[in-house]
């Protein structure tokens, strides 16, 4: 094993009993090859040179598209973010790839609870020459942020935080009820997630489209479940503040505008507050209507 993945390792896996709910700690690296895997959308003397390695676990997940209910979802996510915000503020480990293929769900003695996995782009922020920018974005487009998909360079932990709230519009969209019928929200789904103008080599263009629909604040789907509606307006307004704009005509009051630049800076930095959006989930888990009987999950829409 490498000194740099062991100890990127050893970072996430002692951390403490903070990261327990959701890193896998009792997980063995057993096999760290040598392959190197080369970006083609580089320049020739940029290449990036990326270690392949496999780990074994000692529990078998199941994919975040399982979840029973509504309330199952949102503390797969919550335990999922708790360790990605962790990661980042006690080991100094940005995971830079929050997708549903990344989080999975893990059931031992009764109690379910959701799993980060794929660490492989992760970037350890100790090293000294660790650097965010990037010459490719890295990341799954569909959860990636508006920041980077609009073409930004450098992978930051909002962007990260920014994904989560990504996933759990697309999974509602896909899985929850809501009044709309599937086959009507397949083009805003696909417009907000998987849209994407392609160069003539084949690799995406930046869009603007997701800074449209963050900033504004819109919603994938109405969804029926008041809970993950609650949860879903309360978190865009958070989100939407990152690149929220404040255009001043002489007709706007100054005490307005001045209301709404510290509304839009409280939001900023709740945004940048360490577990802030699990600790919010959590208070939503431990609230009453969350009707599990009568909340199905359906199972045959997917993209």
């Amino acid at each position: 094993m490498s000194s740099t993945a062991k100890n990127t390792w050893d970072q996430l896996t002692g951390v403490g009993d903070t990261m327990a709910p959701s890193l896998p700690r009792s997980s063995i690296v057993v096999g760290l090859g040598t392959t190197t895997m080369i970006s083609n959308r580089a320049p020739k003397n940029q290449h990036q040179k990326l270690l392949h390695y496999r780990v074994i676990l000692e529990h078998i997940d199941h994919n975040i598209r399982s979840f029973r209910n509504a309330r199952e979802l949102v503390t797969v996510i919550r335990d999922a973010f708790i360790a990605f915000d962790d990661a980042f503020q006690i080991a100094h480990i940005l995971h830079r790839d929050i997708s549903i293929a990344n989080i999975t769900i893990k059931e031992m003695n009764g109690r379910t609870t959701g799993v980060l996995l794929d660490w492989d782009v992760c970037k350890d922020l100790t090293r000294p020459s660790s650097s965010n920018r990037h010459i490719e974005r890295i990341g799954t487009w569909e959860f990636m942020s508006g920041s980077l998909v609009a073409g930004a360079t450098v992978h930051t932990r909002e962007d990260g935080v920014e994904s989560f709230y990504y996933i759990l519009n697309y999974v509602a969209s896909l899985f929850l009820q809501h009044p709309e019928k599937i086959e009507s929200l397949v083009p805003s789904i696909y417009n907000i997630f998987i849209s994407r103008l392609r160069r003539s080599n084949g690799f995406p263009l930046p869009s603007r489209s997701k800074l449209y629909f963050v900033a504004g604040g819109s919603l994938a789907v109405t969804p029926s479940n008041p809970r993950i509606l609650s949860i879903l307006e309360a978190t865009s307004q958070v989100f939407g503040a990152r690149y929220a704009e404040i255009k001043v005509t002489a007709e706007d009051d100054e005490e307005d505008i001045r209301g709404a630049r510290n509304l839009i800076e409280k939001r900023r930095q709740m945004l940048q507050k360490h577990r802030w959006l699990s600790d919010y989930l959590t208070t939503e888990l431990n609230g009453s209507g969350w009707n599990e009987a009568a909340d199905p999950v359906d199972r045959e829409a997917d993209f």
